[in-house]
């Protein structure tokens, strides 16, 4: 199976995922990391925006930013550039959708 063929193999199987089953998965995670105290002993932390055929990170989001983490999120660099970089969320961002 070559890479275009596994990722489209990939997006099927999430897409089979129920919205409800991706917000008990959410939630289970959320559950998980604070258990772990990962959220406690970290000051900055990355996170993704989700698809919505993914896992929405938001729970998580929220209780770090809840527990006054700065929390980041990728940035997808011009196309010259081959090196991603991280924007912190803010009450006031400047983002737009690249799509």
């Amino acid at each position: 199976m070559n890479k275009r063929e596994l990722r489209g193999t990939l997006r099927k199987a999430r897409r089979a995922i129920s919205p409800r089953q991706r917000r008990r998965a959410a939630e289970n995670l959320r559950r998980q990391v604070v258990r772990s105290g990962v959220l406690l002993r970290h000051r900055r932390i990355g996170f993704y925006l989700a698809t919505p055929e993914e896992m929405n990170l938001l729970p998580l989001l929220n209780q770090a930013e809840w527990l006054g983490k700065h929390c980041y999120v990728p940035v997808v660099p011009p196309r010259f550039q081959r090196r991603l970089g991280f924007s912190r969320l803010t009450a006031l961002p400047r983002w737009y959708s690249n799509r």
